[in-house]
């Protein structure tokens, strides 16, 4: 008894793709499947055509989380685990073909300046990134979402 004898279906993971052997996104739209809501909707395959909206959902959910104008060591440590597995679960469902790199820094804002820098093998054409910053009396938060397309 093997496994070949089965079904491609029962053998096929949810979620996962066929090899396409292609190296760029394509134009056309596509289905995906949301779990949560348990319908398909037409979303194009490109994630920056509404990276205006993206930005302006990010400024919001970031003014959720910076209510209380204090700095906290131990609760922002908690707060950046959190507001990073929500904007990575958020990003996902818009597209699954692009790898999703959130970096999320809330500090003690006491009028210092902070210089972060990143390096990567970078596809000018496909890849892009989001920067958002947020600032209060005692705090402010930086955040950097990546999208990288992967085969």
């Amino acid at each position: 008894y093997s496994n070949i004898d089965q079904s491609n279906e029962i053998n096929t993971l949810i979620g996962r793709y066929d090899i396409t052997n292609r190296m760029n996104p394509t134009n056309d739209n596509y289905i995906i499947n949301q779990r949560i809501n348990k319908i398909s909707e037409y979303i194009s395959e490109n994630p920056f055509e509404y990276i205006e909206e993206y930005s302006k959902y990010l400024k919001k959910l970031l003014n959720e989380y910076i209510k209380d104008d204090l700095y906290e060591n131990i609760k922002s440590k908690i707060n950046s685990l959190s507001l990073c597995e929500q904007i990575k679960d958020f990003f996902k469902k818009l597209n699954q073909r692009y790898r999703i790199i959130v970096q999320v820094y809330i500090e003690q804002h006491l009028d210092q300046s902070i210089i972060i820098a990143s390096r990567s093998l970078w596809d000018n054409k496909y890849d892009t990134f989001i920067q958002e910053t947020v600032f209060k009396k005692n705090i402010f938060i930086l955040v950097i979402i990546f999208f990288i397309y992967k085969q």
